[in-house]
């Protein structure tokens, strides 16, 4: 959820509670100030109506109230009773509907006889106002909450515009292509602050990454002179006549531990190159075409191991990448594929709508799948591999937005390559 959006909800569900919180208070608060109202108007009317008796010498039913609910008359109790208070459900012929009343009843003795006070009063009035009061707390509610949500929706949208602008421009920002920010100055210190500590960073972060990337050109160039030279000794002295089959065998175990650090210098100053995109270009790039020539030259390989390639891509199946990575990518696959083959088995490559995968029958990982992606994580100790193929693979597409799945299921090895 946007940070708009959050702050709004819970701005609102907070203007919320507040509102209810003070419309039931009022409510109630009103609710027991007619109440107080009602009983000391019973009150006085009881008070006032004592008096007439008093000095009345009417001893017949008095009616109070043109419903015949409200009235005075004789009983026989010969003591009066305490007061006390009655609520009942009674039909009116006028409303054509059920009305609550409440009856108020006290006793008054005059001489030897007892009058019976009963005063009825109408609850259905008072119901009716508490419902329109609490319509009126729903309506002012409902219009507080529709007006807080368009205004803080404008307002924040207003506030948080410099903030947005700074996102999309970072979000558009290549460290290959180093441009300085020129953010636009607001009137709120937090954003100007912000900008200026992004504008630091990100200069800071592309003196480190030129540095980076000139010291691992200067490291590939200054480790490539050496290893050349002392290839080029050894097959001097391999071509040596004094040499046994002793000595020539350690000098073939130099000469190949060299071919190793070559090919690990140049793989690792490659892999330095793809993890700071300095080769992104997107180029249209028939995939069939491009794995047909990479399976000629791995058909030596496929035939000494027997192993059978089967195909299915369509010819016009197309990714958008680099060629020069693309032929990286896919001959690190196949040649994974044949190394890890067993000895007659066979390759699968296919696609299934955007996705490119690559199967190959063999033994299950003897490691966990998590960390078939680690530089330098083999399954073997092969002089031939520097275990950073996989690596390379995986550096390829992130750098494109790309993903890769590995599965392992009925003897067979999976890589699932997802294009965007």
């Amino acid at each position: 959820m946007r940070l708009v959006y959050k702050t709004s909800v819970i701005y609102v569900l907070i203007s919320i509670l507040v509102l209810l919180i003070a419309g039931l208070l009022s409510y109630f608060n009103l609710q027991s100030e007619m109440l107080d109202d009602e009983l000391e108007t019973v009150q006085h009317e009881q008070s006032y109506i004592q008096k007439l008796i008093k000095n009345d010498k009417q001893r017949d039913v008095l009616i109070l109230s043109p419903d015949g609910l409200s009235k005075i008359e004789p009983t026989e109790i010969e003591k009066p009773k305490n007061n006390f208070t009655l609520d009942t459900t009674i039909f009116d012929m006028q409303e054509k509907e059920f009305v609550d009343y409440r009856f108020y009843v006290s006793y008054i003795k005059k001489q030897n006889q007892v009058y019976k006070i009963t005063l009825a009063k109408n609850q259905h009035i008072k119901e009716e106002f508490f419902e329109n009061v609490l319509s009126i707390i729903g309506l002012i509610l409902t219009l507080i909450i529709v007006v807080f949500i368009v205004a803080n929706w404008f307002i924040s949208k207003m506030i948080w515009k410099p903030f947005f602008k700074t996102l999309t421009q970072l979000k558009s920002y290549s460290i290959s292509e180093h441009k300085k920010f020129v953010f636009d100055p607001s009137n709120i210190f937090e954003f100007n602050a912000l900008n200026s500590v992004l504008s630091e960073m990100t200069n800071t972060i592309y003196q480190s990454y030129e540095k980076q990337k000139e010291f691992t050109e200067n490291a590939s160039h200054e480790m490539q002179t050496p290893i050349a030279i002392l290839k080029g000794n050894i097959e001097m002295l391999m071509q040596s006549e004094n040499l046994d089959e002793r000595d020539m065998g350690y000098i073939e175990g130099i000469e190949l531990g060299l071919t190793k650090l070559s090919r690990l210098n140049s793989t690792l100053l490659l892999l330095a190159k793809i993890e700071n995109k300095q080769s992104q270009s997107r180029i249209s790039v028939n995939l069939s075409n491009v794995i047909h020539q990479i399976l000629e030259q791995f058909n030596d390989a496929l035939e000494f191991r027997k192993i059978e390639v089967e195909i299915t891509l369509p010819i016009d199946f197309e990714i958008h990448i680099d060629p020069i990575l693309v032929e990286i990518l896919f001959s690190n696959l196949i040649q994974n594929a044949i190394r890890h083959n067993i000895e007659g088995g066979k390759i699968f490559i296919h696609n299934l709508n955007k996705s490119v995968m690559i199967l190959n029958s063999g033994k299950p990982l003897n490691f966990e799948s998590s960390e078939l992606y680690d530089r330098f994580k083999k399954s073997n100790d092969s002089i031939e591999s520097t275990g950073l193929g996989l690596a390379i693979v995986k550096s390829i597409l992130n750098s494109y937005g790309n993903t890769i799945e590995y599965f392992y299921e009925n003897e067979l090895h999976i890589f699932r390559m997802n294009f965007l």
